[in-house]
């Protein structure tokens, strides 16, 4: 987890995406890949603190077998976000 100057934050981690089997030995697909993409949603305990933050990036790494994630703070994509053609009505 990464404070930026601005009071952004910045999580990066990695994942395998298959994994050995310890009973059986066998090489098995990380369950969690396939819900991991791009603009999920992930909260992440940090130091006692919770953080709301989106997948921006996703680098495979086909040698080690993982994929390493970029995640950034939620509020960010939610500001920058405009207000135009908005229709503010009681009637609706």
């Amino acid at each position: 987890m990464v404070e930026n100057i601005n009071g952004t934050h910045t999580f990066t981690f990695k994942m395998y995406y298959v994994y050995r089997d310890e009973e059986t030995g066998e090489m098995i697909p990380n369950p969690f890949g396939s819900l991991l993409i791009n603009e999920r949603k992930v909260k992440v305990l940090w130091k006692g603190n919770w953080y709301d933050l989106l997948i921006k990036q996703l680098d495979e790494d086909t040698a080690s077998k993982s994929i390493t994630y970029t995640c950034k703070d939620t509020f960010i994509t939610e500001l920058s976000k405009n207000g135009y053609n908005l229709e503010f009505s009681s009637e609706l």
